[in-house]
């Protein structure tokens, strides 16, 4: 390979790499945000984790925005009784998303 080949593999390594972990970082924010809006709505630890879980699942198989998240885990919650505001939500996303970087980057 010349270095025009070289350089490009890097670049495809790195975007490639780079797609990895925001893939791990987004999953992580995922489940996490799942266990905190069902600790929210006082849930087991069973009932928690297959909530979480499934949000995960669900923001894969259905390519979930940030404002999908909100909006299902604001409806989550609103149905299950609980009076929270959406800006409450979405600034625990934010604290939990800079505690999935962080994790993910240094493990």
């Amino acid at each position: 390979m010349n270095k025009i080949d070289d350089r490009e593999q890097a670049y495809e390594n790195k975007f490639a790499h780079d797609a990895e972990i925001e893939f791990k970082i987004n999953a992580r924010t995922n489940k996490m945000l799942g266990l905190w809006a069902a600790s929210q709505m006082k849930m087991d630890q069973t009932a928690s984790d297959s909530y979480a879980t499934k949000l995960v699942e669900d923001s894969v198989n259905n390519n979930y925005s940030e404002d999908d998240l909100v909006n299902k885990i604001y409806n989550d919650l609103t149905s299950a009784g609980f009076n929270i505001d959406i800006s409450e939500i979405k600034s625990s996303i934010v604290h939990i998303k800079k505690d999935a970087e962080y994790y993910i980057k240094n493990s």
